[in-house]
Protein backbone atom coordinates (compact mmCIF):
# COMPACT_ATOMS: atom_id res chain seq x y z
CA UNK A 1 0.00 0.00 0.00
CA UNK A 2 2.58 2.70 -1.27
CA UNK A 3 0.43 4.44 -3.17
CA UNK A 4 -3.16 5.20 -3.65
CA UNK A 5 -5.63 3.49 -5.69
CA UNK A 6 -6.80 6.18 -7.86
CA UNK A 7 -3.83 8.43 -7.71
CA UNK A 8 -2.70 9.42 -11.48
CA UNK A 9 0.24 10.94 -12.10
CA UNK A 10 0.39 12.22 -15.47
CA UNK A 11 -2.96 14.18 -14.76
CA UNK A 12 -4.67 12.65 -18.19
CA UNK A 13 -7.59 11.88 -16.19
CA UNK A 14 -8.00 15.70 -14.66
CA UNK A 15 -7.68 17.05 -18.05
CA UNK A 16 -10.37 14.24 -19.21
CA UNK A 17 -12.66 15.18 -16.33
CA UNK A 18 -12.34 18.68 -16.72
CA UNK A 19 -13.21 18.62 -20.68
CA UNK A 20 -16.33 16.53 -20.00
CA UNK A 21 -17.34 18.78 -17.21
CA UNK A 22 -16.91 22.00 -19.55
CA UNK A 23 -18.44 20.35 -22.33
CA UNK A 24 -22.09 19.41 -20.03
CA UNK A 25 -21.83 22.76 -19.17
CA UNK A 26 -21.75 24.32 -22.05
CA UNK A 27 -24.94 22.20 -22.95
CA UNK A 28 -26.50 23.13 -19.94
CA UNK A 29 -26.19 26.80 -21.10
CA UNK A 30 -27.33 26.55 -24.66
CA UNK A 31 -30.21 24.38 -23.57
CA UNK A 32 -30.87 27.23 -20.94
CA UNK A 33 -31.04 30.15 -23.64
CA UNK A 34 -33.08 27.97 -26.11
CA UNK A 35 -35.78 27.79 -23.09
CA UNK A 36 -35.58 31.35 -22.41
CA UNK A 37 -36.17 31.85 -25.73
CA UNK A 38 -39.26 30.13 -26.22
CA UNK A 39 -40.41 32.08 -23.00
CA UNK A 40 -39.71 35.17 -24.68
CA UNK A 41 -40.39 35.08 -27.90
CA UNK A 42 -44.08 33.28 -28.43
CA UNK A 43 -45.58 32.99 -31.52
CA UNK A 44 -48.86 34.90 -31.58
CA UNK A 45 -51.31 32.54 -32.98
CA UNK A 46 -54.63 32.61 -35.01
CA UNK A 47 -57.78 32.53 -33.40
CA UNK A 48 -59.51 29.51 -34.04
CA UNK A 49 -62.23 28.61 -36.26
CA UNK A 50 -65.19 27.41 -34.37
CA UNK A 51 -67.50 26.43 -37.16
CA UNK A 52 -69.58 24.01 -35.27
CA UNK A 53 -68.53 21.64 -32.61
CA UNK A 54 -68.76 17.36 -32.91
CA UNK A 55 -71.83 16.32 -32.41
CA UNK A 56 -71.47 13.50 -29.85
CA UNK A 57 -74.13 10.62 -29.30
CA UNK A 58 -76.35 11.42 -26.70
CA UNK A 59 -77.30 8.22 -23.70
CA UNK A 60 -80.19 6.34 -24.71
CA UNK A 61 -82.39 7.52 -21.91
CA UNK A 62 -81.45 11.12 -23.53
CA UNK A 63 -83.22 10.30 -27.04
CA UNK A 64 -86.20 8.91 -24.97
CA UNK A 65 -87.20 11.92 -22.95
CA UNK A 66 -86.30 13.65 -26.22
CA UNK A 67 -89.17 11.89 -27.66
CA UNK A 68 -91.46 12.10 -24.79
CA UNK A 69 -91.30 15.69 -24.31
CA UNK A 70 -92.39 16.14 -28.10
CA UNK A 71 -95.45 14.04 -27.91
CA UNK A 72 -98.61 15.31 -26.42
CA UNK A 73 -99.93 15.35 -23.32
CA UNK A 74 -102.83 13.24 -22.34
CA UNK A 75 -104.49 14.32 -19.28
CA UNK A 76 -107.45 12.34 -17.55
CA UNK A 77 -110.26 13.87 -18.40
CA UNK A 78 -112.41 15.73 -15.36
CA UNK A 79 -115.73 16.42 -16.98
CA UNK A 80 -117.95 13.82 -14.87
CA UNK A 81 -116.52 10.59 -16.42
CA UNK A 82 -115.37 7.75 -14.67
CA UNK A 83 -111.64 7.67 -12.52
CA UNK A 84 -109.03 6.36 -13.87
CA UNK A 85 -108.49 2.57 -12.51
CA UNK A 86 -105.02 1.95 -11.95
CA UNK A 87 -103.69 -1.47 -10.70
CA UNK A 88 -100.38 -2.06 -8.92
CA UNK A 89 -98.16 -4.94 -10.18
CA UNK A 90 -95.59 -6.33 -7.68
CA UNK A 91 -93.05 -9.16 -9.10
CA UNK A 92 -92.67 -10.76 -6.08
CA UNK A 93 -96.05 -12.10 -5.25
CA UNK A 94 -97.54 -14.62 -7.58
CA UNK A 95 -101.22 -13.56 -6.75
CA UNK A 96 -100.24 -10.12 -8.37
CA UNK A 97 -99.31 -11.58 -11.43
CA UNK A 98 -102.54 -13.70 -11.58
CA UNK A 99 -105.01 -10.66 -10.46
CA UNK A 100 -102.90 -8.87 -13.85
CA UNK A 101 -103.70 -11.38 -16.22
CA UNK A 102 -107.03 -11.91 -15.36
CA UNK A 103 -107.92 -7.71 -15.17
CA UNK A 104 -105.77 -5.87 -17.51
CA UNK A 105 -108.59 -5.22 -20.09
CA UNK A 106 -110.24 -3.12 -16.71
CA UNK A 107 -106.93 -1.00 -16.27
CA UNK A 108 -106.06 2.25 -17.47
CA UNK A 109 -102.74 2.44 -15.67
CA UNK A 110 -100.28 -0.36 -14.43
CA UNK A 111 -97.61 0.56 -11.89
CA UNK A 112 -94.86 -1.73 -11.73
CA UNK A 113 -93.21 -1.98 -8.06
CA UNK A 114 -89.56 -2.43 -8.43
CA UNK A 115 -88.09 -5.72 -6.51
CA UNK A 116 -85.58 -3.67 -4.70
CA UNK A 117 -88.37 -2.04 -2.44
CA UNK A 118 -89.33 -5.09 -1.41
CA UNK A 119 -85.72 -6.26 -0.60
CA UNK A 120 -85.38 -2.75 1.10
CA UNK A 121 -88.49 -3.23 3.43
CA UNK A 122 -88.07 -6.92 4.26
CA UNK A 123 -84.49 -6.37 5.73
CA UNK A 124 -85.45 -3.33 7.74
Amino acid sequence: MSSPIFFDSTGRRRRLVGRVAFGLLVLIVIAATGFAATLVEVPSAAALVFGRERDQPLPFLTHIARIRHKLPRIAPASNGSLPLRIGFYVPWDEESATSLHDHWNDLDWVVAADALIHTASNSV
